[in-house]
Formats: C-alpha cells, sequence, structure tokens
C-alpha cells in the first residue's frame, strides 16, 4: 500500500457509512412498509452518497429517524399510547447526538423541547433540553480553549460569503448584489421560519420535512448530498419534491468539472432546483387540503 499504507481503507469508511444507512432502511421499513421505504431505500442520491461517495451523513440521519420513531406512534394505530417521558429522555439524547455530528440538527431539539412544555413538567422539558445539548457539548471538549472554540467555522472565507448551487441566495443577489458578501443574512429568514414551524407544527415529521426545504433553499451553499436529510421524513408523505429532486439534483455534479467557477449557468440551477421545489409545493398543498378535509377520499 505504499506511503499510505496507514491510512483506513475508503472501505471502511463505505461500510460504516452503509451501515448506518441500511439501519435507516430498517427502520422506515418497520414503521412504514416496504413499498413506501423504498423512497429512501432505492433512493439515488442516497446510494450515491453514502455507498458510493462515502458522505458521513448517514451517521446523523439515523438517529434523527430513531429519535422521531421514539415520540411519535406507528401510522394507523388503532388506539396510540403517547409517549414516556423516557422516551422523550432518549429522543433528546439521540437529537443530540445527530447534533453532535451535523448541528444542523439543533432546530429538532428546539421542536421537542417546546412540544414538551405542552406535555410534561416545565423542569421535565428543560432535562429534555439539557440531555439533548450534552453530546456535542462532551464532543467540544477536545476542540474548545478559554476564549474560543471554533465549532462553526465563521472565519472561513467559504463559510462567510462561499456560493454553491444556492437557490433564493442567487436569485436575491441578482437585484441585491451586497448579499453575495454577506452569507449571515440567511439566518434571519431561517431563525423566523423555524419559529413558524414551531408554532404550527405537532409531529416530528412535519416540522422536520418543512425545516430541511426552508433551510435548503435559503441556504447559500449546497452541496448535492445534502438532499438525502430531508429524503426519511418524506416517507410518510412520499413528497414529489423528494421524488424528482432526487434525480434532478445530479445536476449539481457538473461543478466539480469547472476548473474556472464554481458556479452553475441559470438553466443549470433551473433544473437543478424547479423539479423540487414546485414538486415540494404541490405536495404540501395537497396535505394542506386533505388535512381540512379528512374525510376526503385518497386516490
Amino acid at each position: 500500500m505504499g506511503a499510505g499504507g496507514d491510512r483506513p481503507s475508503p472501505y471502511l469508511f463505505k461500510l460504516a457509512f452503509g451501515l448506518a444507512d441500511g439501519l435507516v432502511c430498517w427502520l422506515l421499513s418497520r414503521r412504514f412498509g416496504l413499498a413506501r421505504a423504498t423512497l429512501y431505500a432505492w433512493n439515488p442520491i442516497v446510494v450515491y452518497s453514502f455507498v458510493g461517495g462515502a458522505h458521513y451523513d448517514s451517521w446523523f440521519i439515523l438517529p434523527l429517524v430513531a429519535a422521531w420513531f421514539l415520540v411519535e406512534p406507528p401510522p394507523h394505530q388503532i388506539e396510540p399510547v403517547p409517549a414516556s417521558a423516557r422516551a422523550w429522555l432518549g429522543s433528546a439524547l439521540l437529537i443530540g447526538v445527530s447534533v453532535a455530528v451535523k448541528w444542523v440538527s439543533l432546530p429538532m431539539l428546539a421542536w421537542l423541547v417546546w412540544q414538551a412544555t405542552g406535555r410534561f413538567k416545565l423542569w421535565q422539558a428543560m432535562g429534555f433540553g439539557v440531555a439533548g445539548l450534552l453530546p456535542i457539548t462532551l464532543a467540544a471538549l477536545p476542540f474548545c480553549g478559554a476564549s474560543l472554540c471554533p465549532l462553526i467555522p465563521t472565519r472561513s472565507m467559504f463559510v462567510a460569503y462561499g456560493r454553491s448551487a444556492e437557490w433564493l441566495p442567487y436569485w436575491v443577489a441578482q437585484v441585491w448584489p451586497l448579499t453575495l458578501k454577506a452569507n449571515w443574512i440567511y439566518a434571519i429568514p431561517l431563525g423566523l421560519g423555524i419559529l413558524w414551524l414551531l408554532w404550527r407544527t405537532r409531529t416530528f415529521q412535519r416540522f422536520a420535512e418543512g425545516y430541511w426545504f426552508i433551510l435548503l433553499t435559503l441556504s447559500p451553499i449546497v452541496h448535492g448530498w445534502y438532499f438525502t436529510w430531508m429524503v426519511p421524513f418524506a416517507v410518510p408523505s412520499q413528497s414529489w419534491g423528494v421524488r424528482l429532486g432526487s434525480l434532478s439534483v445530479f445536476i449539481y455534479f457538473v461543478l466539480p468539472t469547472r476548473e474556472t467557477a464554481w458556479h452553475l449557468t441559470q438553466n443549470e440551477r433551473l433544473l437543478l432546483w424547479l423539479p423540487f421545489v414546485l414538486g415540494w409545493l404541490w405536495s404540501w398543498v395537497r396535505n394542506q387540503r386533505h388535512s381540512a378535509n379528512p374525510q376526503q377520499t385518497l386516490r
């Protein structure tokens, strides 16, 4: 193996991430059945990202799915049994593990704590929040000092004003070019969107599906494998946005072939994003109508 003989094989990473991916498939199939779970299990961007590209995102998706199932009963359960405080505590810890792997799942913990305030005593809800923050606190200790804790590399030029296959920030920049130098500005609408979801959603699945959609469309930096984050939460709804976006997202991979500029053409951007955005909005409107009229027969 030469000079790199002491390095772990890439196949070891593929195996590790693929095992987590397989566990997600198993959980989804047990909860929603094999047919619905194929939206995740046979999803091309999921297959490419984890077993193919060896991206570690399956490690933060798995605890999120497990956390979701702990606090919400299976669909069509005749007499749903509310989850116990122990189950909510377990869910908080699992979300915390996810946050420790990739901090973008932190709003899931906010949802859990907010919902817990209406189901349990306030001290219990606060305890769930503390438990959820424990994994990332422990994981941060080796990297944090007395005056610096660089969990989010805000000093990085890429984080500060880099762009990659973005959607809404691209169009905003066409009329407001100064935003190209201030990625932080999108934290404001993201925060408002999260607050709206906290107020409006009552289930983990709906919050997660809405949050990932808002995050992806608002983020100035988007990579193709980010679309995997929403896929397991679209299994119950079978969202057309996820179905179509799981194919159109592969347009992203023209970027590594570009040596001079890391950006999509406008036509490429439209081909990547429109199937996802329009499909998601169509499914969302359809689900809102069914929620308003539960007696309507589903086709």
